[in-house]
């Protein structure tokens, strides 16, 4: 039997299909329990979270990765009138809002790119090869800004070659890393954000090796 406690005030209520996805680690989850019983205005940040939990701010950023790429939180940076990033706003939602990649990208799937042909015939494949093909250079060079706050800069071709080397999950770990360091500690400039996530995994390999 189940003795449940009579709750006028002071209680959160989260959908049982939350409480039981088994897709979330017990540090996400209990994580997400957390974030979903504050107040709708809490502020949240890596390291006040860290303070809560007791645990290290890369142990909180490991978690909010994890939610993020299950659709349970997503980040939204926010500037002021001369366009610079002043804070970074969370969304937290009781079920999975949409499938977001570990690189706090939403990804959603595109229609299809048709274009009439001389006949008046469509030819989706053929299409898209020649626009492929036309815009490769373009798609290698161009710059997104990624991770939980969106201030980390790679091209398409540097986020291919991390990922070649490193596998998707730990290049999209050290990618937030790397975001929610800059955005504690913003008189830190990097001019290469590739070598720098590059090197700080790289000196993590070292560290256990030894």
């Amino acid at each position: 039997m189940i003795h449940r406690a009579e709750h006028k005030d002071n209680f959160t209520t989260i959908a049982n299909a939350t409480i039981r996805d088994t897709n979330l680690s017990d540090g996400a989850i209990r994580l997400l329990f957390f974030m979903l019983s504050c107040s709708d205005d809490y502020q949240f940040s890596t390291k006040g979270l860290a303070h809560v939990f007791d645990v290290s701010e890369s142990t909180i950023v490991d978690r909010v990765v994890e939610l993020k790429s299950k659709g349970y939180i997503q980040t939204t940076n926010r500037k002021n009138e001369k366009g610079r990033f002043t804070a970074c706003s969370w969304d937290v939602f009781e079920t999975p809002h949409t499938e977001i990649s570990a690189y706090g990208k939403n990804r959603t799937r595109k229609k299809p790119h048709t274009e009439k042909t001389a006949l008046g015939n469509s030819d989706p494949i053929r299409n898209n090869n020649i626009k492929e093909i036309t815009n490769i250079k373009k798609y290698q060079y161009k710059e997104s800004a990624i991770g939980i706050f969106q201030n980390v800069r790679l091209t398409n071709s540097e986020q291919e070659e991390l990922i070649n080397r490193y596998g998707t999950e730990e290049v999209g770990i050290y990618i937030d890393r790397l975001s929610t360091y800059m955005n504690e500690n913003p008189e830190k400039h990097y001019k290469n954000h590739k070598s720098t996530i590059e090197k700080w995994i790289i000196q993590d390999k070292e560290r256990k090796a030894i």
